[in-house]
């Protein structure tokens, strides 16, 4: 994967003001594509 040395104004927008989590280094929140269901039994 290239290294992006120049990013555009929409990712400087996106990340501005935003600082690393110094626990893990991550730049943004992750997005996490989970859900629950709810069923009448468990039959």
């Amino acid at each position: 994967m290239p290294g992006y040395s120049d990013p555009g104004f929409d990712t400087l927008a996106l990340h501005a003001g935003a600082s690393p989590d110094p626990a893990t280094g991550a730049r943004a929140v992750p997005i996490h594509l989970t859900t629950s269901f709810v069923f009448e039994s468990s039959d």
